[in-house]
């Protein structure tokens, strides 16, 4: 078995891009990016299936395109020089790949040409070549069988979740009063800074990263120097929402501060709501009723979640005791989900490791 550079024996190069505005919603040939397929353009410019590597935005995902597709310059084509290489060998060898080894830049990370010409890729005889795919055909197909289902059960978990809270807040009951959002709570932007601020001894600012999987994540902060007026530091019981984002889907995604480990203050792009009622308000914006009265459609996405827009926010107001026992009842449903999510993460965890195990063992060559 020969051991050679894939610069060597494939073709490693970026297509042209098509501007997402171009792109044709009922196009007769699919664009791939690099995560996969991102809409439909009426030409093609690669006539045969081929091997896709994330090389912006998604760097280091892995695709095959399908004949007759567009593929844009954010997926990198890797294509074997000869016929004595397998597209779909190819494809298993760089999936098989530590991704930290290629990829390059540490505020735009990006895989360049130049970043894979150390990498070597063990050659075999096509007939053997031939074997490894079919052996991982077979034993990926029954792993992501897994996978989906896995899938699928944490999507119904959500849908459950979700749904809960829709049906008590879509509609109130007769002796539910509608009050204003701003009747009942106050709410703020976050604070203004600029990287001269940034202290790594000063207050930390909660940023939308920090709010993962509605609750909040201290992993990436931000600590700056400046000022802080009073109001301005969060408190437990209030709610932050991700009010701007450069991700659309993101924005409106909240978390509940509770037991923080030290005082801290929220960014430009946040807000926080702030109300007696807030054991009850935190479950109001996790439901689709807020998203909708925030859009101006159901599917509407929109740019930023502003103060005014809260102003017209309407709700209905349950009884003090009411307002707990929906707020106990979402709190045991909440933590009977999240307990069920953890565990299935954990199985998807271990069958990545198992895929990643499979995979190296097979390209093992040294």
């Amino acid at each position: 078995m020969q051991i050679l550079k894939l610069l060597e024996v494939c073709e490693v190069y970026q297509p042209k891009t098509i501007p997402k505005k171009d792109l044709i919603e009922d196009g007769k040939y699919f664009v791939y990016g690099a995560n996969g397929k991102i809409g439909r353009f009426n030409e093609y410019n690669h006539s045969e299936e081929e091997v896709l590597l994330g090389c912006r935005g998604s760097v280091g995902s892995l695709n095959i395109s399908e004949p007759f597709s567009w593929i844009t310059g954010n997926a990198m084509v890797v294509k074997p020089k000869s016929n004595q290489l397998l597209k779909k060998y190819v494809y298993y060898f760089l999936l098989s790949l530590n991704k930290k080894n290629i990829v390059t830049g540490s505020s735009i990370p990006q895989i360049t040409r130049k970043s894979l010409e150390t990498v070597e890729i063990p050659v075999p005889p096509l007939q053997e070549q031939e074997k490894i795919v079919e052996r991982l055909d077979n034993v990926f197909e029954n792993i992501d069988h897994k996978v989906s289902i896995y899938e699928d059960e944490i999507k119904g978990i959500d849908n459950l979740f979700n749904s809960t809270i829709h049906s008590i807040f879509v509609q109130g009951k007769d002796d539910y009063s509608e009050v204003f959002l701003k009747d009942i709570a106050e709410y703020f932007n976050g604070l203004t800074y600029s990287p001269t601020d940034k202290s790594d001894s000063g207050t930390v600012v909660l940023r939308s990263s920090n709010v993962q999987n509605n609750k909040l994540d201290f992993k990436d902060i931000v600590r700056v120097s400046k000022d802080v007026k009073e109001k301005l530091f969060v408190q437990n019981g209030d709610v932050l929402i991700c009010s701007r984002n450069g991700s659309k889907r993101l924005i409106g995604k909240s978390a509940e501060i509770k037991d923080l480990p030290e005082p801290m203050t929220f960014g430009t792009f946040m807000m926080i709501v702030r109300s007696d009622k807030n054991n009850y308000l935190k479950w109001f914006f996790k439901s689709s009723v807020f998203k909708q009265q925030i859009s101006s459609g159901e599917n509407t996405m929109i740019n930023q979640i502003t103060r005014y827009m809260l102003d017209e926010i309407k709700l209905q107001l349950p009884s003090e005791k009411v307002q707990k026992q929906i707020d106990n009842k979402l709190t045991k449903l909440y933590k009977a989900c999240e307990d069920l999510r953890q565990n299935i993460n954990l199985k998807l965890y271990k069958t990545a490791l198992l895929k990643k195990s499979i995979l190296n063992k097979e390209f093992s060559y040294e």
